[in-house]
């Protein structure tokens, strides 16, 4: 992400996470299926809001799942319940196998 609210993040940080994706795409992606789901979608579509905040993420989950998770965990389930309804038509939630992990 290069942009944390109205600034610039680090570029090193900006660097370092590119590192890490290219590394992660090289390895799956012959493998697997990789979607990009871009934030401003998912949270539109799955939270009502393009700025909604990661408590806002942590709510819906909570109120949805009735599971207490942590902001990476509820973006993950956010992320996921937009691909699966929305990119990959499906009808069911492919959530309950994560949230009862």
């Amino acid at each position: 992400k290069m942009f944390r609210g109205n600034n610039l993040s680090h570029m090193s940080g900006i660097t370092s996470l590119t590192r890490i994706t290219c590394t992660i795409l090289d390895l799956l992606c012959d493998k697997c299926i990789i979607y990009q789901v871009p934030t401003v979608s998912w949270k539109a579509t799955i939270l009502g809001r393009r700025d909604a905040t990661k408590e806002d993420a942590v709510s819906f989950v909570k109120r949805t799942y009735q599971k207490e998770v942590c902001h990476d965990e509820a973006d993950a389930i956010c992320e996921c319940q937009y691909l699966v309804k929305y990119r990959l038509g499906g009808t069911k939630s492919c959530l309950k196998d994560i949230t009862n992990a």
